[in-house]
C-alpha cells in the first residue's frame, strides 16, 4: 500500500484502450496514466485529449465489470521525467463515470 492507495491492477486491457494502473483508496477508483518521457513538461503534454477518451472508456469498461454503486472514480497521471521526482497530478481530467 502507497500512501493509503491498494494496488488492483496494472496494464488493465480491454477492447477500447488500456489502464497503466488501477488503485483503490477509500470508496475511490484511481486510474493511473504513467507518462516516462526526457522531461515531466514533455511526459505530461504527451496525454493527448484522444488518450484521455481511450482511457475514460476503459475505466467504464472495468466499472462496468467491477464498479459497485458507492465508488467514485479519479483520473489521473503520473509523470516521469529526466532526474525529477515523478510528479502525481490527482484528477487530471474530468471523471464523471
Amino acid at each position: 500500500m502507497i500512501k493509503g492507495y491498494r494496488f488492483i491492477a496494472s496494464r488493465y486491457k480491454t477492447p477500447v484502450g488500456e489502464i497503466d494502473l488501477i488503485m483503490k483508496r477509500g470508496r475511490m477508483i484511481v486510474f493511473i496514466e504513467v507518462k516516462a518521457r526526457q522531461t515531466q513538461r514533455s511526459a505530461l503534454e504527451s496525454v493527448t485529449q484522444r488518450q484521455k477518451s481511450r482511457i475514460f472508456r476503459a475505466g467504464e469498461h472495468w466499472q462496468s465489470r467491477f464498479g459497485a454503486p458507492d465508488q467514485i472514480y479519479r483520473f489521473d497521471v503520473v509523470a516521469v521525467g529526466g532526474l525529477q521526482m515523478p510528479k502525481h497530478i490527482k484528477n487530471a481530467w474530468d471523471s464523471r463515470l
